[in-house]
């Protein structure tokens, strides 16, 4: 997770910036180039995934959006996993703790 986190997401986000930025001339920016390079691996697991009615250039918007869907998940995970651990060891209402 911590991989997709600092590579794969930045670089799909990184992508979608240049986007806004360079508009038409995106084709030519080496940068886009090389944070195509580091996405690649993850896109093409996404365009395995999905149907052939995604269209090429949808696919790093769908993988941006499943990705951000998988942290929201994961990070909830854990908020609810900590949230039990502290009913579990009374941590919870009781004075002096914090």
């Amino acid at each position: 997770m911590q991989l997709v986190r600092y590579i794969a997401l930045p670089a799909l986000l990184g992508q979608g910036s240049c986007y806004l930025l360079a508009g038409l001339r995106r084709q030519q920016n080496s940068f886009r180039g090389l944070l195509q390079l580091l996405g690649k691996p993850f896109t093409a697991g996404v365009r395995t995934v999905t149907s052939a009615q995604v269209s090429d250039a949808r696919v790093p918007l769908v993988m941006s959006l499943l990705l951000l869907l998988l942290l929201l998940v994961r990070y909830a995970v854990v908020t609810l996993e900590r949230a039990s651990l502290c009913v579990a060891t009374q941590w919870v209402g009781q004075a002096g703790r914090r």
